[in-house]
């Protein structure tokens, strides 16, 4: 029993590494085993471990294996309580849902996550749900409410101090400038996001910065330096 449970420890803690280091199939082998055997293993821990299994399905696009693995950690974690690990079975089903542009079930599923982290003070659930109530805006062209969003989120992203999100927080919030006409706000804003990408080593998130940076540039008749970013 012990050894089940310490598995889905390991195996969900381990999740994000494999996502990050391209090592999704790998990620998804070891969880799917370690579940199989997950025998009394504690319901919250199922759920933590049913949600990392989801998302290293949906990263590889095989959202029919992703959403019933979401849907169980949500009816485990309602059946136990476990609110952190509701707050990410619904929103990881809000990615699903907007996937399938189901926006109205998204935007009901993002709003009850915020609430919920909100009052657990949940902070990086807080931080995600915003990012990905920014994505949803931006979907449907409500460019200002994006913009919002992924304010807050980048000020909560940098007091928990995930250089990833925080460099994606300021792409997100730099495309939302550049789209608003805010051109050196949203320069700054890429600037900001290359910096830390280019301290990460993070490949990526590099050329989505100077993707940005070469639309900009674009924008502004700058077509030689446009074309060195690109």
């Amino acid at each position: 029993a012990a050894a089940g449970d310490q598995a889905l420890r390991l195996a969900t803690a381990l999740h994000r590494f494999w996502d990050y280091r391209g090592y999704v199939s790998e990620g998804r082998a070891w969880l799917q085993k370690a579940l199989t055997n997950r025998g009394p293993a504690t319901i919250e821990i199922q759920a933590k471990a049913l949600n990392a299994a989801g998302w290293l399905a949906y990263r590889q696009g095989d959202l029919a294996q992703a959403q019933p693995l979401h849907e169980e950690a949500q009816r485990l974690a309602e059946q136990a309580a476990a609110e952190e690990a509701l707050v990410d079975a619904l929103q990881h089903l809000a990615v699903i849902a907007m996937d399938r542009g189901d926006y109205p079930m998204a935007q009901q599923q993002l709003e009850t996550s915020l609430t919920l982290a909100r009052r657990l003070a949940y902070q990086s659930g807080i931080a995600r749900a915003l990012t990905r109530l920014g994505a949803l805006a931006w979907d449907l062209d409500r460019i200002e409410e994006a913009r919002t969003y992924r304010q807050e989120a980048l000020q909560i992203e940098q007091r928990l101090g995930n250089q990833v999100n925080i460099a994606s927080s300021f792409l997100g919030l730099a495309d939302a400038d550049r789209f608003l006409g805010d051109i050196a706000v949203a320069h700054r804003h890429y600037e900001a996001a290359l910096q830390i990408s280019r301290a990460l080593g993070h490949q990526g998130l590099i050329g989505a910065a100077l993707k940005g940076l070469g639309m900009l540039a674009f924008k502004q008749g700058a077509y030689a330096e446009a074309q060195r970013y690109g």
